[in-house]
């Protein structure tokens, strides 16, 4: 296993052969590639054969409506004998409710080949609705497909964005590998996307899993949204994904505080460039999550943690309920140091933006573009005091944002640079920037 993470450079190449459908840009096109393939240098093609010709046709097409979905319920219905009823108007599977009438003349192998030709044209999944409860079920699972996995041979892209369990009635989404034993650090090989039955184990008191089927096989993923699981369990199986380079972690469950001993980080996430945190409870699980990713720096383009839902939440500046310091998540940041673009959101008038400042604009000499968005209406108690080191620390700063009308600024800002007004309540300081960082322009937006 050793071999993924020596031989994986840090620049990853992501050249794929593209689908038919990915390659299409409208039906017009569509009927120009058709005929393309009927008059072949002024003559009749050997497709002109009408069955191959609407074979060809077909298959195209397939290509383009199956390329993207948002829900699996149509994919199921491609198998003999599913009902429609609740499927379309849910948009989830019930997995405990698909059999097969009595003394159907279609037979199981007919039928996963049949599921099969659609399932493997499906190359994004965006699973954006919740649970809904069905208006009936049984406890059987349509064995014959999932257990014959994956289920989404080609899928590069997969988005479980609401609950884990809002794709499958009684089913869990978890990640699972076949050589996470023998290393920390999986081939991508063998690591899957699994649907399994969560049950307590008797003898032991403890949740045990039944995996159930296979959905999606992780070698070829590029952007995965996914739940982390209890004490980060998902993140061992992605460190080592050759071309993973959008992660987004949500619906964070527990962290490491009911061990004894965490787990030691290893090397990983070589081609990722986004990470988004969003549902983290608490803000030190923000914080676990991302020390416990890696034991080598994320060469990361743009970074996002997303918390609205409690007045715990940590916004850069916005942990007052927390009692965390601003300071104290730019330390976390100085790993980033390349950062020329920084958005930072304010939710409160006592946010502690001049530690903030004092600490970024130390570490983040490349900056070339500030963005201050405020959520509230007055900032009284906000000074900005922390803006006067931009002048020495950050001379490629070119444009600098924000958005409030009573803001207490530091005289010697007004003799660093001219300022123009361009909207109500809204100034911009421009700078003649003198060159551009040599590094590659990241985003951290918070």
């Amino acid at each position: 296993m050793a071999g993924i993470t020596d031989t994986l450079d840090e620049s990853v190449s992501h050249e794929v052969v593209l689908s038919a459908g990915a390659r299409v840009a409208s039906t017009y096109e569509l009927f120009f590639r058709i005929c393309k393939l009927l008059v072949d240098d002024a003559g009749l093609s050997a497709l002109l054969n009408p069955a191959i010709a609407c074979r060809a046709m077909s298959d195209v097409a397939l290509d383009i409506l199956w390329e993207k979905q948002i829900h699996l319920g149509n994919l199921f219905l491609t198998i003999p004998g599913v009902e429609s009823s609740w499927v379309v108007r849910h948009r989830w599977v019930n997995v405990g409710g698909y059999s097969c009438p009595g003394g159907s003349r279609i037979s199981p192998a007919r039928s996963i080949n049949w599921f099969r030709n659609y399932a493997q044209r499906i190359k994004i999944l965006r699973i954006t609705r919740t649970r809904m409860t069905p208006t009936s079920s049984s406890t059987r699972p349509p064995n014959m497909v999932l257990k014959r996995g994956p289920i989404l041979s080609n899928a590069h892209s997969i988005n479980f964005r609401s609950s884990e369990n809002s794709a499958f009635e009684t089913l869990h989404i978890v990640l699972q590998s076949d050589s996470t034993t023998t290393s920390p650090v999986p081939s991508a090989r063998d690591s899957w996307v699994s649907l399994v039955y969560r049950y307590t184990d008797p003898s032991t008191f403890s949740t045990a899993h039944h995996t159930i089927g296979t959905f999606a096989s992780l070698a070829n993923i590029r952007t995965l949204t996914i739940s982390p699981g209890e004490n980060y369990e998902a993140i061992p199986h992605l460190r080592g994904l050759p071309f993973l380079e959008n992660l987004h972690l949500i619906d964070f469950t527990s962290g490491f505080s009911l061990l004894d001993s965490p787990p030691t980080p290893q090397p990983g996430f070589r081609a990722l460039r986004s990470l988004e945190l969003s549902d983290t409870r608490q803000f030190d699980y923000a914080r676990e999550v991302v020390r416990f990713m890696s034991s080598e720096p994320l060469h990361l383009y743009s970074f996002k943690h997303l918390e609205f839902g409690i007045d715990a939440s940590l916004h850069v500046s916005t942990g007052r309920a927390a009692g965390v310091r601003s300071a104290r998540l730019f330390t976390d940041l100085r790993v980033f140091n390349n950062i020329s673009t920084a958005v930072i959101y304010v939710n409160h008038d006592g946010a502690d933006l001049d530690s903030a400042l004092e600490t970024f604009t130390a570490a983040w000499p490349s900056l070339t573009h500030l963005h201050f968005v405020n959520r509230l209406m007055d900032f009284d108690e906000v000074t900005l005091e922390g803006l006067v080191p931009l002048a020495t620390r950050c001379p490629a700063l070119s444009c600098w944002k924000y958005r409030w009308t009573r803001i207490g600024l530091h005289p010697s800002l007004f003799t660093c640079r001219s300022i123009k007004r361009y909207s109500a309540g809204e100034w911009n300081w421009k700078y003649n920037a003198r060159g551009r960082p040599e590094s590659k322009k990241t985003l951290i937006l918070w």
